[in-house]
């Protein structure tokens, strides 16, 4: 992820390759972990949501620009730390209640990620949903 780039997942793509459609699903509980290097990011937002599929690989939806639409959790997080090396990464940990249906051919549930200033390095992120069926 580059500077003041969006990167956007899709957190269903394996339910989707397991051979069961996502249409009328309804995403009941998302538990999200991610680990940021305070190396490499001094701001932070991400955002998840039910968007179309077509905005995986995208610039579009944009946690800071799109901040109207119906996020299940939009979350702004700034620099917490010295730089020290005790803190020199922190832990963003989610546990997402809200409830979104999937009502439409090719939506999809993705996270959002989005930071203005960014080093060179990754971070990892793990995420599980709990889907019910229709």
């Amino acid at each position: 992820m580059g500077a003041n780039q969006v990167k956007i997942v899709d957190l269903l793509n394996q339910f989707e390759l397991a051979g069961v459609s996502k249409l009328g699903c309804t995403v009941v509980r998302t538990h999200l972990r991610m680990l940021i290097s305070t190396a490499a990011i001094s701001a932070f937002e991400y955002a998840i949501g039910v968007n179309p599929i077509t905005t995986v690989g995208t610039q579009l939806p944009n946690p800071n620009g799109d901040n109207d639409l119906d996020w299940m959790i939009f979350e702004r997080r700034w620099p917490e730390w010295s730089g020290a090396t005790v803190n020199a990464n922190f832990e963003i940990v989610t546990d997402l209640r809200s409830k979104r249906k999937i009502e439409e051919m090719g939506q999809t549930l993705t996270l959002n990620l989005w930071a203005p200033v960014i080093n060179a390095g990754s971070f990892p992120v793990f995420a599980r949903t709990l889907v019910a069926l229709p």
